[in-house]
Formats: C-alpha cells, structure tokens, sequence
C-alpha cells in the first residue's frame, strides 16, 4: 500500500467580488426571534427558501396547547409563514343535549384560556427540527454566523455586497 495520501489538490484564482443584493431572512416563532436559523440569501430566493424552511418547521416542530406561528420576514415584512395546529380537547363531551349557551360559554373560556397561554407559553422545539429545517435544500444551507461574518466583511471593505431595504 503507498503511503501518501490520495488526496485530489484544487487549484484557483479569486476572481474578486461581484456587487449583489443580499437580504436576511430572519425566523420567528410566535412573534419570537429565533437567531439560530437566521439566513442571508439573495433577493430572488428569499420567498423560496423561507418557504421551505417554515414548511420544514411546520413538519418538525412538536405540536403544543396552542397554536404556534411559523413566520419567514425580510425588513421585518413577512414573506413566508405557516401555522403549527394546536391539540384539540373537546371541553363540550360532557355536554350532551340542553341548551346551547353552556356550550359556547366552555368554547368561550377555552379560547381565552389558550389565548393567554399562547402570550406566556414557551415552545420546546427539539435540536434535530433546527437541523433539518436549515438543511431542508443543499443549494440553500449555509450557517448563518458564517454568512453575517462575510456581509459584515464586504459592507466595511465597500466592495461586492449590498443589502436591499424594502
């Protein structure tokens, strides 16, 4: 057996920056930031990708008592959004039969019980759900840090990169 490596060596030249527009994606859960899926692309993918990742998390994201919202911005202007169902419990199986209004004051009282809950409720959303919904399209996954680490870069040079306000 030979003892170098087989490794295939790579050879390029930098072609320099090319000036684009670049917008951050950011996610929300409920209204919440949620920084670690937070992504720069370019303007004519962002509603694609923020598609896919708020369908991805729609999928992943465990159900709780209320419902959650699934929200995709740009400049804060939601392009992308999705609602996770809350479980259902059906406070009126114990009333069968009679008058109505018993019902509806139960129906009512649940939806504020779940209205105040969805303000102070925390979502638990597992490790492996940030995972797959980053990586939900390979031509799309990137790490974010990485991708603000290089914006920040090219915006103090002053070559290669801005960002589109809407």
């Amino acid at each position: 057996m030979p003892t170098a490596s087989l490794r295939p060596s790579f050879d390029y030249e930098d072609a320099g920056y090319q000036l684009t527009e670049l917008v951050k994606v950011n996610f929300y859960l409920n209204d919440k930031d949620v920084e670690e899926l937070t992504m720069i692309c370019h303007v004519s993918r962002a509603r694609e990708t923020a598609r896919k990742v708020c369908l991805k998390l729609k999928d992943t994201v465990p159900r709780q008592q209320f419902m959650i919202s699934v929200q995709g911005k740009v400049n804060q202007k939601v392009i992308a959004r999705e609602n996770i169902k809350a479980y259902r419990k059906d406070v009126t199986a114990k009333c069968y039969g009679g008058d109505i209004s018993r019902k509806t004051k139960l129906l009512k009282r649940q939806a504020e019980g779940k209205k105040r809950l969805r303000k102070i409720g925390n979502i638990d959303v597992p490790k492996d759900a940030f995972i797959k919904a980053k990586v939900c399209n390979k031509r799309d996954w990137a790490w974010p840090r990485a991708q603000v680490w290089m914006l920040r870069r090219l915006e103090e040079e002053g070559s290669g990169c801005t960002t589109r306000s809407d």
